[in-house]
């Protein structure tokens, strides 16, 4: 007889699998990653009280983590500033250098480096506002994103003088016309909503095509300009 007792053979239980890297102190579940959560929430407490006021303790409880689990991800509170403002002028400076070097006309160059800094600019998830226009972000700390905002000037600078060269602009004092251009180029960081109408490729088409009406010799080149660019999503 065969015994009625016998246990019945059981398969092995799979191993419980845990996620990847450090855990959050908040448990709810968010669309960003950890480190993508840190910076945004970064932004918005530094738009609300100022970088200086602002504790990495703080910090990381906004972005449901732990202390120690955003050092994990960023050392200092500058490195998540560094990265804040870097957020601004990486995609937009590679841009513009590969850009500025191509053979195409000034203007047609300076027409595709403001639409995509504009756009850009728009497109970015944080709330940067307060942290470029922050007198504390002009702290020597963060040289290394001044000196690459200043190459971005110059980029807009030589593009302005070699169309003036090229008598496609109008003459002018270059570098006025440089600082008015970036001036409201960057601006747009005050005022554009992310929850308006406006589309961040809306802005930046619209923006380089008041820039270049009013820098062209003749403004009835802006049509043929503005086609010769091509859309917008276009850019890389």
């Amino acid at each position: 007889m065969k015994a009625t007792n016998a246990k019945k053979a059981t398969k092995p239980k799979a191993a419980k699998t845990r996620p990847v890297g450090r855990p959050r102190a908040d448990r709810r579940r968010r669309e960003r990653p950890p480190d993508e959560e840190i910076l945004f929430q970064a932004a918005r407490l530094f738009a609300r009280q100022g970088v200086a006021a602002t504790t990495t303790r703080q910090i990381a409880a906004a972005a449901g983590l732990r202390q120690p689990s955003l050092f994990h991800w960023f050392p200092t509170k500058d490195a998540i500033v560094e990265a804040l403002l870097e957020s601004t002028i990486g995609a937009t400076l590679d841009h513009a250098e590969r850009v500025s070097k191509e053979r195409h006309g000034a203007a047609l160059r300076l027409f595709r480096v403001l639409r995509f800094d504009a756009r850009h600019l728009c497109s970015s998830p944080y709330d940067l506002t307060a942290l470029v226009l922050s007198p504390e972000s002009r702290s020597s700390r963060y040289g290394r994103f001044w000196k690459r905002r200043a190459r971005l000037i110059e980029i807009i600078g030589d593009l302005i003088a070699a169309g003036i060269r090229e008598g496609s602009l109008v003459e002018m004092d270059r570098k006025l016309a440089t600082r008015l251009v970036f001036g409201m180029d960057e601006g747009v960081l005050t005022w554009f909503d992310r929850e308006g109408a406006w589309t961040p490729d809306l802005v930046g088409e619209t923006f380089a095509e008041l820039a270049l009406r009013a820098l062209l010799r003749d403004p009835k080149d802006l049509a043929a300009l503005q086609r010769e660019a091509g859309p917008l999503h276009d850019e890389p």
